[in-house]
């Protein structure tokens, strides 16, 4: 079901493309030359007779050329207001984080995707097409965030590696189908109708899995006091929603009892930290010189800068943690740009810091 939008985005691309290839493919007439009076031709017999002029080109079939013009003008502007729908989908798909009914999401993503390419075909004009084209950019999002999402949550975690690469095969393998599909839809009904059939079919996906759709939403369980707890970080606020729900559920609740060492100055990080519940001392050469408690972080030093513990944490009350380890940690900052950016941030301020007094853990 996820893939399948996929090798409609060829259909789609390859539909706007036919017609105008078809139109400028076929060479125009060549005109008839017209005779001089036979009283002022000069037989010239030393030279060869010229080949006759080739025959011109059949012209195309009558629907693909009177589609052609403006099917040609929205190939030109798809890709800039795709774009444009694209952006407005990002911002709808921020408000996906830690949504309980992203199979609902899904659906009418699929709907949007589809309804564009139907009222595209019914009414080919310019204009709209810029409408329809950006609908379909918030609708493409909306699969893409809630689809992979929506994978993320029904996968075991032991396979889910093996899941994300079966996907990509069959992407591939769409992007192939979509490409030989889309001539014989062309050939067979004309550019508007084989537009046409192409957005009738996603509705009519989204429809069918409606029933398996909502029941996945109804065994969600979101994790929303992780979810919560990340988005508060500037560290994890610009991931992906995707990202940022795998990270949540990546996270180990750790109790700890007053006077418990957390972390301890000049071992190996293997973790990073969130305070959920409770007090903590931080400590620096057995001397107190900072507290934290709900709402703060630490560990992300020693496994960004990959260097030793550069102080001890301590409960000072009965406290809750959240824990993640190190590679999930690591591969998720590392691997976004703009988290990266706060956590060099973060690691520069409090490195600053360090030598006035606070910890830097």
């Amino acid at each position: 079901m996820i893939v399948r939008p996929i090798g409609v985005r060829v259909l789609l691309f390859t539909l706007f493309l036919a017609a105008p290839c078809r139109a400028q493919d076929a060479p125009a007439p060549t005109p008839a030359p017209v005779s001089a009076p036979d009283s002022l031709v000069t037989p010239e017999p030393e030279q060869a007779a010229p080949a006759p002029a080739p025959a011109p080109a059949a012209p195309a079939p009558a629907a693909v050329a009177a589609t052609a013009p403006k099917a040609a003008e929205t190939s030109k502007s798809f890709p800039h207001h795709g774009g444009i729908g694209g952006l407005i989908g990002a911002g709808v798909a921020l408000g996906l984080v830690g949504l309980r009914g992203l199979g609902t999401a899904f659906a009418f993503g699929l709907v949007l995707w589809g309804l564009p390419l139907i009222l595209f075909g019914a009414w080919p004009e310019t204009a709209a097409a810029i409408v329809f084209l950006g609908l379909l950019g918030v609708g493409n999002t909306l699969v893409d965030v809630s689809g992979l999402t929506l994978l993320q949550r029904t996968a075991p975690e032991e396979v889910l590696g093996r899941v994300f690469g079966v996907l990509e095969s069959l992407v591939v393998a769409t992007l192939g189908l979509g490409a030989i599909i889309a001539p014989l839809l062309v050939s067979l009904f004309g550019v508007r109708w084989a537009l046409v059939a192409t957005g009738l079919l996603l509705p009519a996906l989204a429809l069918a899995s409606w029933a398996r759709l909502r029941g996945i939403d109804e065994r969600t369980v979101v994790p929303q006091r992780e979810l919560d707890l990340l988005l508060s970080l500037p560290l994890f606020a610009p991931l992906p929603p995707a990202t940022l729900e795998h990270l949540a559920r990546s996270l180990v609740r750790v109790p700890a009892a007053a006077g418990t060492e957390i972390t301890r100055q000049g071992e190996v990080g293997d973790r990073f930290y969130l305070v959920d519940t409770g007090e903590m001392d931080v400590l620096i050469d057995g001397e107190v010189i900072s507290s934290l408690g709900p709402g703060d972080h630490f560990g992300e030093i020693a496994l960004l800068r990959d260097v030793p513990r550069t102080a001890t944490v301590t409960a000072r009350t009965d406290a809750s943690f959240l824990a993640l380890e190190r590679d999930e940690f690591v591969s998720a900052v590392s691997g976004h740009p703009a988290s990266r950016e706060a956590a060099d941030a973060v690691v520069a301020e409090r490195l600053g810091r360090l030598r006035p007094g606070l910890a830097s853990i």
